[in-house]
């Protein structure tokens, strides 16, 4: 994930110094010598406060660092029915960049290029760069931009596969776009069915995320956190407050709810779909508990109590010592009570959408093609995201306390022994490249904390469990034989 982002952010910052010189020459090409400027990841904010966010803002482990809304939009107000994208809490003008600002310059200039243009993929990394750590209203600014929607889709169903990596940049976006945002992804979903040609786009849509699975990796693992956003404490709960989705007062539980992994109150988010607004929980207590832990004791290689350290009680005794929350008032239970219809309304109609519905009805099959889209010889730090989106199904699952079951679904989905093992067996060797790399390099995992918004710890816990299971698996096999 770090080197496909440094990757783009050279592509941005050379896009971006482009749109700047050829917004003010009207000469694209021209300004290709002007290419070559530092760290571009931020859009220029109203009002001539041209400011890039470093990369520490971007990889930070307690999340994105933000500026005020009034910095992003100006001085306007969402008006009465403004936009249903944009929850109750929003605030400003989140429905249209300023037409002098340096977003808008390069959305205008990338709308522009033609199927074969050189500034093409530069341009998109540059918008790419700025929905990554944007907030719902930020989203909701790019989506809004007229004609943006249908100009990402339309490079990526191409009558013609695209060269690379066109794919990969514009499924990246999407993905990026959308991120923890359920409304927008009830809207892509909805203008890519929409039409007489509809149904023929979604089919090629869904071919092509599963004929090039690991150019869409990262689109399928930001569409799975949007379906669990509950589960990311530090960027999906968020933005459930600021959609309206999640009541504010349950805050102060985001941290304990996400660690774990599973979900308290009536506000929480199904893989399933299901609209009740319920939530599943997420798996038994007590030795294993939600929080992917052993004993009580996190299985991070470092002795650590990721269990305590959370919040979450790990044994009786700690249970008896936490004290039980205030009782909610009448307002509070009522705001909840409400936030928890919006919850479910908005779920089911994301969740219903065409590419999401794929998604959750072939998980089995795509967690196995994610498990075996690169091998111990091809793995590189590049393709770091291939096993991330693989894990986050079980990540979710665990939550869920469905782990388990999961993995026998996907040894089911391989067909015969023989390859089911040896998907299996390809898998542990990527989990063992998995951990030297996100031990070794600290960048990476922040950058990987920051993405999804889920603490390491339960990321090392998931990995950690499945090397047991799969290696618990192989010598099953090895009995058997």
């Amino acid at each position: 994930n770090g080197a496909a982002a440094a990757r783009a952010r050279s592509h941005a910052a050379a896009a971006a110094h482009a749109a700047s010189h050829a917004h003010a020459h009207t000469d694209v090409d021209a300004a290709a010598d002007a290419a070559g400027m530092g760290d571009v990841e931020a859009a220029a904010r109203r009002g001539g406060a041209e400011a890039s966010k470093p990369d520490s803002a971007r990889g930070s482990a307690a999340g994105p660092s933000l500026p005020p809304h009034a910095c992003m939009h100006g001085e306007g107000t969402v008006g009465d029915g403004a936009s249903d994208l944009c929850g109750p809490s929003v605030g400003p003008s989140c429905l249209e960049a300023a037409e002098d600002s340096f977003l808008h310059r390069i959305l205008k200039l990338l709308l522009e290029q033609p199927p074969h243009s050189v500034y093409l993929l530069g341009l998109a990394s540059c918008v790419h760069k700025w929905v990554q750590a944007s907030s719902v209203s930020e989203q909701q600014l790019v989506a809004r931009f007229p004609g943006f929607i249908d100009f990402v889709l339309q490079q990526l169903l191409c009558e013609e596969t695209p060269p690379e990596p066109q794919l990969q940049v514009f499924f990246d976006l999407l993905a990026e776009m959308l991120k923890f945002n359920l409304p927008l992804l009830s809207l892509v979903q909805a203008q890519l069915a929409s039409g007489s040609s509809g149904e023929q786009r979604v089919r090629l849509f869904i071919d092509r995320l599963n004929s090039h699975i690991v150019d869409a990796s990262i689109f399928i693992q930001c569409v799975v956190l949007t379906l669990n956003a509950d589960a990311s404490p530090r960027r999906g709960c968020k933005a459930l407050r600021d959609l309206g989705l999640l009541p504010a007062a349950s805050a102060s539980a985001d941290a304990s709810r996400g660690s774990s992994g599973g979900s308290s109150g009536d506000s929480s988010v199904e893989t399933s779909g299901d609209s009740s607004g319920n939530s599943s929980g997420g798996g038994g207590g007590g030795d294993s508990g939600n929080c992917c832990c052993a004993g009580g004791r996190c299985e991070t290689g470092d002795g650590g109590d990721c269990c305590q350290d959370a919040g979450v009680s790990t044994s009786a005794s700690a249970a008896d010592c936490t004290p039980p929350p205030p009782p909610l008032s009448l307002s509070e239970q009522q705001d909840r009570d409400a936030c928890a219809a919006r919850m479910a309304t908005t779920l089911a109609s994301a969740a219903s959408g065409p590419f999401a519905a794929h998604i959750l009805a072939h998980k089995p099959t795509l967690v196995l093609r994610l498990m075996g889209a690169v091998n111990e010889k091809e793995v590189s730090v590049e393709t770091m995201c291939v096993i991330n989106a693989a894990i986050i199904f079980f990540l979710i699952a665990e939550g869920r306390g469905e782990r388990a079951a999961l993995l026998q679904q996907v040894c089911a989905e391989a067909g015969d022994a023989d390859a089911g093992h040896a998907a299996l067996s390809n898998f542990l060797k990527l989990l063992a490249f998995w951990s030297d790399v996100y031990h070794s390099h600290s960048c990476e995992k922040r950058f990987l904390e920051f993405s999804s918004g889920i603490p390491f710890d339960r990321w090392l816990c998931v990995v950690g469990l499945l090397k047991e299971d799969l290696q618990a698996a192989a010598r099953a096999d090895m009995a058997s034989a």
